[in-house]
């Protein structure tokens, strides 16, 4: 079982594989992705912390949407690897 993957694109490719049109990243909770309308957690990876989810996210969040995460303490984006 892994910690924290290395990247939100690691997440990206696991969702591809199981064809999931979410993905869910919440500190406490492993990561989940939406696979035929159901919440499906990837059960290769154990909980994020606070630490690890906000590590992965900011990664790839522009400076305003690091802010707006912030305030309103949740964030619905759109991300896409090739």
């Amino acid at each position: 079982m892994t910690t924290t993957p290395t990247s939100i694109d690691e997440l990206v490719a696991q969702m591809k594989s199981m064809d999931a049109s979410d993905l869910h990243i919440t500190p406490g909770s492993a990561p989940m992705v939406r696979c035929r309308g159901e919440l499906v957690p990837l059960a290769e990876f154990e909980p994020f912390t606070a630490e690890e989810t906000r590590t992965l996210i900011y990664q790839i969040l522009s400076s305003e949407q690091q802010k707006l995460l912030e305030t309103r303490r949740s964030i619905d984006m759109a991300y896409s690897v090739p």
